[in-house]
């Protein structure tokens, strides 16, 4: 076969090849190494690509992430893409074992709302200054966080104060819970370093009458509790307190002395 077929055939099943083969920047991922398990491991990426030059198949392999510039926002991506909740734990230094493979990506940089690993910019694949000792891992929380919210009491007078109680499952340390109405304007927000965290609202007026809700946030991601009433009534105030003190004082005030009776 003349050197002008030869070129003429392998162009013909290079363009075969790349209409049934996923694109260069294609890729599947997966969690691996010593103790991982389907939400937490080393992050290794499926890649495959042609060589342009030679026509010929070249590579197709799993391979790792270098920790360079490895965080949350990267670790989130990863969790969000496997369907493994939200991320825990960022973990470099080839923390789940080293890998063997060609490390495939290296200074990743997540904003924490892509959908892939793929979408997140980095040094180009297989583009790296590192060793297997570097590869990134991630711990996912396996399933979402749901936060709860709590009353001391449904019911609160008004002129008094209310304590609500925010929580999450205590596997979820960290991160900031928002108190709000379901309308309005009002608005409170607390970091913590636990999985719960106490609102107080003090001298509630009638403003404060409504549904509220707990909002969790950790990274990029939030997540609402359902919905809880809380009714404020003057009906004990009127009973009692300052109410009580005022009823006495015109009792006294107007309680009227007994007649006087003179006979002649």
């Amino acid at each position: 076969m003349e050197g002008r077929e030869k070129r003429a055939l392998h162009f013909l099943i290079l363009v075969a090849y790349l209409v049934v083969s996923p694109s260069p920047s294609a890729g599947l991922l997966r969690l691996a190494g010593s103790g991982s398990t389907r939400c937490s491991g080393r992050v290794e990426i499926y890649k495959s690509y042609y060589n342009y030059n030679s026509y010929s198949y070249r590579y197709s392999s799993w391979g790792t992430v270098c920790d360079d510039g490895w965080d949350l926002k990267d670790a989130e991506v990863v969790c969000r893409e496997l369907n493994c909740g939200i991320a825990l734990e960022a973990l470099g230094s080839a923390y789940f074992g080293q890998g063997t493979e060609t490390i495939m990506l290296d200074d990743v940089d997540c904003s924490g709302s892509e959908t892939s690993l793929n979408d997140c910019r980095h040094r180009g694949l297989r583009t790296h200054d590192c060793s297997h000792s570097e590869d990134a891992g991630v711990v996912c929380s396996e399933t979402l966080p749901q936060p709860t919210i709590s009353l001391y009491s449904n019911e609160v007078t008004w002129g008094q104060g209310i304590r609500i109680t925010c929580s999450v499952s205590y596997k979820f340390s960290g991160g900031t819970f928002i108190l709000q109405k379901t309308s309005g304007s009002f608005s409170q927000t607390k970091p913590s370093s636990t999985s719960s965290v106490i609102f107080n609202l003090h001298n509630v007026n009638f403003d404060h009458d409504g549904l509220y809700q707990c909002q969790y946030m950790k990274t990029s991601q939030r997540f609402n509790s359902s919905p809880v009433r809380l009714s404020v009534t003057e009906h004990n105030q009127r009973r009692g307190g300052y109410g009580q003190r005022e009823t006495q004082t015109n009792k006294k005030r107007f309680k009227q002395k007994p007649e006087r009776i003179l006979t002649v």
